[in-house]
């Protein structure tokens, strides 16, 4: 299986809040592809955001137990008889006096609330860890499509002094007649094409070396240099007995797993709230200044109380239960199809490795065939033997062999990059020798 990965991409991969910063050496910042994932999981603004919000949801998560706290309320009065026809004597002068209540509503449905808010807090980390997996996925293949422009731009070079040595070496066979100087003007227009397709490759890796320094705050005076700037290499574990007890299931059926046991909580809640009673706590006291004392009145009450019209087959507690039995029922089934789709995907880009591992080494030998067939020609040329197009031809044929080498390396470096997010494990880890 070929994805069609492609430099014209690029900007797509491009993060909102991709910001940080080299390290210039003398006009240089190096960058590698763990630095460059290092600092984005540093200094990513929508991962810090995320990292925010996660603090939010554990405080909430650790107060959770303060439904159980009762409400409490103090208060001060100040209160002076009125009447209509007339107040007795002594009667009419202001009272001061203060009350205290304190209420505990004791229900079920507290505990079906606790546990939401701790299954809101798994679904925040289970979402802060996919955001931070696809934003390292991300990383790592912007940085293999800038591995690939730079090695395209390389061929380009080759490319173009093959074309030069070409043209110098037709004109002097013009100069002592063994040539015509019909060769002499294609092989210069052949020149000039290389030095085009130079350009405009040196035009695509510039541009995207630019919007690097935007996104990292490079100075624009500041030279890019990838370290380590090659693909993968070595082999590929896909049949490793290690990497069934590494792999996991994704964070995105982890999220949809965590979203089904939250459904099935607020269910319970749902149906606690609509069946069982609620168990009342109160207390209540008021003292009032009179007659140069203070007269307590209190009172404590137990209460149980039931609402009968969720009993009622039509009610709003009833349908709210209803409405989670179809909404869990539609998660299972998005669950079960999340999990069967990547089942498969897991077994396409298995199989889309191996192919690609195939194709390589194919590439590769008619790699070596066609730089055998160069030389060839360039021999036979040189003895007059053949004509300044054949020579042409097989300089096309050797660039497109090599880059076609080097496209299918990128693919097959997205495709194992692709395979360990949907197994979830560390990244790098299908390589053999590779250090996590």
């Amino acid at each position: 299986m070929k994805r069609n990965y492609h430099p014209v991409f690029l900007p797509v991969l491009l993060l909102t809040g991709f910001l940080f910063s080299g390290v210039p050496v003398h006009g240089q910042t190096i960058l590698d592809v763990d630095t460059a994932v290092a600092r984005a999981l540093e200094h990513n603004l929508s991962l810090k955001r995320r990292g925010a919000e996660m603090a939010g949801a554990k405080r909430r998560m650790d107060h959770s137990w303060n439904s159980l706290v009762p409400s409490l309320t103090a208060s001060g009065l100040l209160g002076r008889p009125t009447s209509l026809t007339g107040l007795e004597p002594g009667t009419a002068a202001w009272t001061p006096g203060v009350s205290v209540s304190a209420s505990l509503p004791l229900s079920a449905v507290i505990v079906s609330s606790i546990g939401q808010t701790k299954k809101e807090y798994e679904a925040g980390l289970l979402g802060y860890e996919e955001a931070r997996q696809n934003l390292e996925f991300q990383v790592r293949q912007f940085f293999y499509q800038l591995i690939l422009l730079k090695d395209n731009v390389l061929l380009a070079e080759q490319n173009a002094e093959t074309a030069q040595s070409r043209y110098e070496q037709t004109a002097g066979l013009v100069r002592i007649g063994q040539s015509s100087r019909l060769d002499e003007l294609s092989a210069r227009v052949d020149l000039e094409n290389r030095k085009s397709n130079l350009r405009n490759a040196e035009v695509l890796y510039s541009n995207a070396a630019d919007m690097v320094r935007q996104f990292l705050l490079i100075p624009p005076e500041e030279t890019i240099v990838i370290k380590d700037g090659s693909f993968e290499t070595g082999h590929i574990n896909l049949d490793n007995g290690e990497q069934g007890e590494q792999a996991r299931e994704s964070w995105s059926i982890a999220l949809l797993r965590n979203s089904l046991e939250l459904l099935e909580i607020q269910r319970k809640g749902a149906a606690t709230n609509a069946c069982a009673p609620v168990l009342g706590v109160s207390w209540e006291t008021s003292s009032l200044y009179r007659d140069s004392k203070w007269a307590d009145n209190g009172q404590f009450s137990v209460t149980l109380s039931f609402k009968l019209d969720n009993l009622l087959p039509w009610s709003a507690a009833r349908e709210s239960i209803h409405f989670f039995d179809d909404q869990i029922e539609s998660q299972r089934s998005l669950l079960r199809e999340t999990i069967l789709d990547r089942e498969y995907r897991i077994r396409q880009l298995q199989t889309g490795i191996r192919q690609s591992l195939e194709n390589i080494e194919t590439l590769r030998l008619t790699v070596t065939l066609t730089e055998e067939t160069c030389q060839t020609c360039e021999e036979v040329y040189r003895r007059g033997g053949a004509d300044l197009q054949s020579l042409r031809q097989a300089d096309d044929d050797l660039f497109l062999a090599r880059n076609s080498v080097l496209e299918e390396e990128y693919n097959l470096a997205c495709a194992v990059l692709e395979l360990e997010k949907e197994l979830n494990i560390p990244f790098g880890a299908l390589w053999s020798g590779h250090e996590n």
